[in-house]
């Protein structure tokens, strides 16, 4: 028996989920797993180290109109409930603006790391202080 909703199984005899409160089915329906494919015309423009690297990422390329598909490259987590390694993607038309930005927040007081070929964006760091 499972939870349609959660997932969970349970042994038999039981009839309602203990979590979600909804009635038990004898099998789960078959999902078909969602599609993490890359656009055609998008290139690869740097590996964010956390999820929330990556939003910010994402936030300066928004703030300039530029579309960003992120792909989890890894789905660890340090129990944390953060996902690491994620690619991210634009528009090739947009790849050279992208770095462009990246840049110029890297040369702000953001101090920003990022490598030559922007494929290790480590974040930004505090300074002597632990300010940011």
């Amino acid at each position: 028996m499972f939870c349609p909703t959660c997932k969970t199984e349970y042994r038999e005899n039981f009839t309602t989920c203990a979590d979600c409160g909804v009635k038990l089915v004898t099998e789960l329906p078959q999902t078909s797993p969602k599609p993490d494919l890359v656009p055609a015309d998008w290139q690869y423009l740097l590996t964010a180290s956390n999820d929330m690297e990556a939003a910010m990422i994402e936030s300066f390329l928004d703030g300039e109109q530029i579309p960003v598909f992120k792909k989890n490259a890894s789905l660890q987590s340090l129990g944390l409930g953060m996902i690491l390694n994620i690619e991210i993607f634009v528009p090739a038309s947009c790849l050279e603006r992208s770095h462009e930005i990246l840049q110029a927040f890297k040369e702000t007081d953001f101090s920003f790391e990022i490598d030559d070929d922007f494929e290790d964006f480590q974040g930004y760091e505090s300074d002597e202080e632990g300010e940011l």
